[in-house]
């Protein structure tokens, strides 16, 4: 894999229209020598995208739901 130069990673985040810090993306990987966990990294846009899925926000369908629960007076018809 050839390493990603900060502009490659800026476009493809803007791309994306994520948000991504490309920098911190750069450096992240630079400072472990572009290794995911002992393997060299082969697909640079596949760990950007990885990064995107553990950047959303979670779903708040089970707080909803206890909210739900809790505000529900129809018990009390």
């Amino acid at each position: 894999m050839k390493v990603p130069t900060l502009e490659e990673v800026a476009a493809y985040v803007q791309t994306r229209a994520i948000q991504i810090d490309p920098e911190a993306f750069i450096d992240f990987y630079q400072s472990k020598g572009w290794l995911v966990g002992r393997t060299k990294m082969v697909d640079w846009q596949a760990a950007v995208r990885t990064w995107e899925k553990r950047n959303k926000p979670k779903s708040s369908t089970r707080h909803t739901a206890l909210i739900d629960d809790l505000t529900d007076t129809s018990w009390a018809r």
